[in-house]
């Protein structure tokens, strides 16, 4: 009987054993920032982007407000506090942490209309609970085709379509020796960082005339901007423990579908007929 209780303890000691993984870091400190580094009109030449990179102005105002036409990145407060998911799958919204918002000021205006652009998001993290030194800065590219449209009072909005993939990422951390990996390493915990669109609930699959617009395939995930208003397309990352689905928090949300932090690139051509 002794011997039987004892075989009992050690299995399972042992069976708790096989399953216990170092702990995680509960809690990062982050810093994102969101910059345009470059940017090209329809006519071939530069665009310099203004306010230390995150506005684009274009056009000549062909509106009674007299303004030209824009892209503004907002970005958050430095040193933010995200948690981490202990988990995938589907993140609840209340791990999920304030990252950049893109705005299209649309307005009616002449040549020259923006061409394309480069979106760059930089993401700094450091393990605050428990406290570790910072991890290698992340930079995020990612593609968005933009047609500015004929102002005929046809089809009247500007168009986005999201065409590269999540800006998604995971790292190798050890809690204990405060050490990070960039390649999977024994005794390191995975984490993944997702960032994806969550505010302003504007994404859908385009259909046409706005995906031929834009030369993407009908089904497309974007977004239109109706002309002399202010859209905002916000954006949110998460760190878990395991994979998101389909790399975003809530599949069934439509205005996830398409997302993910980092390059526009390939803007089309638009604009009013002088």
């Amino acid at each position: 009987m002794k011997k039987s209780l004892f075989l009992l303890v050690a299995l399972v000691m042992v069976t708790f054993g096989s399953n216990t993984h170092a702990a995680y870091v509960t809690t990062f400190e982050y810093t994102l920032k969101g910059t345009f580094s470059s940017a090209f009109l329809d006519n071939g030449n530069p665009l310099a982007p203004t306010s230390s990179g995150t506005v684009l102005t274009w056009g000549s105002p062909a509106n009674p407000q007299n303004k030209r036409s824009s892209l503004v990145i907002t970005n958050p407060a430095p040193n933010g506090l995200v948690d981490t998911y202990i988990g995938g799958g589907s993140v609840p919204n209340t791990y999920w942490a304030d990252s950049i918002n893109m705005t299209h000021n649309n307005f009616p205006i002449y040549a020259p209309a923006l061409d394309n652009a480069t979106l760059q998001v930089q993401v700094d993290l450091k393990p605050y609970d428990p406290s570790g030194t910072a991890l290698p800065t992340q930079t995020f590219t990612f593609d968005i085709e933009f047609e500015e449209t004929d102002n005929d009072g046809s089809d009247e909005n500007d168009v986005f379509a999201l065409l590269s993939n999540y800006p998604n990422f995971d790292f190798y951390y050890d809690v204990e020796s405060g050490n990070f990996s960039p390649v999977p390493t024994p005794g390191y915990e995975d984490y993944f960082v997702n960032v994806f669109p969550s505010i302003g609930g504007v994404l859908a699959g385009l259909t046409n005339p706005y995906a031929g617009l834009a030369g993407v395939p009908v089904g497309t995930i974007g977004f239109t901007t109706p002309e002399n208003q202010a859209t905002t397309l916000g954006w949110s990352f998460t760190i878990s423990t395991e994979p998101l689905i389909n790399g975003v928090p809530e599949p069934s949300t439509a205005i996830l579908l398409g997302a993910s932090l980092l390059g526009i690139a390939g803007f089309g051509r638009k604009i009013r007929k002088s």
